[in-house]
């Protein structure tokens, strides 16, 4: 029984670790392409910027540009938003955030954005009307 225990984990270690970035599966519905993602430090590159958000809804990218930070990603998968001067609003949906309408993020709270349609959509705007630093990581 020992030996069918040792030969089944060994079988499910190798399966585990031949795991790629990209499977594919397939199913009754047809080949689907499953994204296997990790967010640790070590698995995606990442840059940081300290950004300056005001009273007018501004895309993240028009932002880190105006900061003169490094080269924004071309497919940034996450981005860690943490205000440090005061509270920001935000949405990831087209529309832009106002100082009530959209999602809060208080002072000192890391927020996540997940997804590259969401973090290149990703509006800020300051709660207070006044100017807000707020850092950011974006992984890629």
């Amino acid at each position: 029984m020992s030996k069918q225990l040792a030969l089944a984990g060994a079988l499910a270690l190798a399966c585990y670790a031949s795991a790629t970035l990209a499977d594919t599966l397939t199913d009754a519905g047809g080949t689907i392409s499953a994204e296997i993602v990790d967010v640790s430090r070590t698995a995606h590159p990442h840059i940081q910027c300290t950004l300056t958000v005001t009273a007018s809804a501004t895309l993240l990218t028009s932002l880190w540009s105006t900061a003169g930070c490094a080269t924004f990603p071309i497919a940034p998968q996450f981005a860690f938003v943490e205000p440090t001067s005061g509270a920001v609003w935000y949405r990831t949906d087209g529309t832009a955030p106002s100082a009530t309408t959209g999602m809060e993020i208080f002072q000192s709270q890391a927020w996540p954005i997940e997804g590259r349609l969401s973090v290149n959509a990703l509006q800020l705007i300051s709660a207070s009307g006044g100017s807000v630093a707020v850092n950011v990581e974006v992984r890629y």
